[in-house]
């Protein structure tokens, strides 16, 4: 197991800096569990607001993100995770990158991830949302709002057993 062991990031606000909430955990075989990331504020954070990377069934719920930079810039970006992911009611609005991104997202028809009741806005040239190599996701409940040029959905790579279930997607002229 990992020295990273049930953490709980909850009910602080951040303001400010290049990453907001960053937890990474070396090693693939070596992931964190019972990760709790809840009743955050985030606000004018220039390059991620929650990263979690190699991770066991964390939860990001009732959070409230609002990022600022470049166009490389992720709000909510969860990598490597296993057993199950929970994002659910959070507000993310994303100036210039991505409001969601989640990359080699593994789950089980008993550990399915599960991403629902969130607002997920973004100004820029990029995708709100980018998805790959996702497995058994859920995606149900969201509004996704891309208000520029780039798509509100970009399903790049691999994966299955997803589902995307009355969602509301909108983007300006991507």
């Amino acid at each position: 197991p990992s020295f990273g062991q049930n953490i709980r990031i909850i009910d602080n606000t951040i303001a400010g800096g290049v990453y907001g909430i960053y937890y990474s955990v070396t090693g693939s075989t070596n992931k964190a569990t019972g990760t709790v990331v809840s009743g955050n504020q985030l606000s004018e954070v220039g390059y991620r607001g929650v990263y979690l990377n190699n991770h066991s069934n964390p939860q990001i719920t009732g959070n409230v993100l609002q990022t600022s930079s470049t166009e490389d810039q992720i709000s909510l970006f969860a990598e490597n995770i296993s057993d199950g992911l929970l994002i659910r009611q959070n507000r993310v609005v994303s100036v210039r990158g991505n409001a969601l991104r989640l990359v080699n997202i593994a789950g089980t028809v008993t550990t399915s991830n599960l991403v629902y009741n969130n607002f997920l806005y973004s100004e820029g040239p990029n995708r709100a949302i980018y998805l790959s190599n996702t497995n058994y996701l859920s995606f149900y409940h969201n509004a996704v709002w891309n208000r520029s040029g780039g798509a509100a959905l970009e399903y790049a790579s691999s994966g299955g057993n997803n589902r995307l279930v009355n969602n509301i997607f909108q983007s300006e002229t991507g």
